[in-house]
């Protein structure tokens, strides 16, 4: 009686953990139904902008030349993403109808921000 106990509980086990990967599996890469979160250039005239500054002792931020020095950030799920050509930042930004979309603003008041306004912008952005 014993042995029928443990070999039911190690199948139980086993069935339970062969869900759970399933069930991963279908939400990540057949459903898509998680956030990922990007950046899009972004007016810093118009709206509170990221700065993207380059530190020129370890070189962050300095390679790609093609980076935007001002972005905000765009957090969506991501079967929604696939629905935009490459670089189209028109189509990613949130439409009124996404519930699952966030434009994150920056927040001067949070110390690690570096936000723009309009005394430190760069007129050559």
């Amino acid at each position: 009686m014993i042995n029928i106990k443990k070999y039911l509980y190690k199948i139980i086990i086993i069935i339970s953990i062969l869900i759970l990967v399933l069930f991963t599996y279908y939400n990540i890469f057949i459903s898509h139904n998680y956030h990922i979160s990007y950046e899009v250039p972004c007016n810093p005239f118009n709206e509170s902008c990221f700065i993207r500054e380059c530190n020129e002792e370890t070189s962050e931020d300095c390679a790609d030349e093609n980076l935007n020095k001002y972005y905000k950030v765009i957090e969506r799920k991501v079967f929604n993403s696939f629905k935009c050509e490459k670089d189209d930042y028109a189509c990613l930004t949130c439409p009124k109808y996404e519930i699952d979309c966030n434009t994150v603003i920056c927040d001067s008041s949070l110390k690690e921000n570096n936000c723009s306004d309009l005394n430190n912008i760069d007129e050559n952005f």
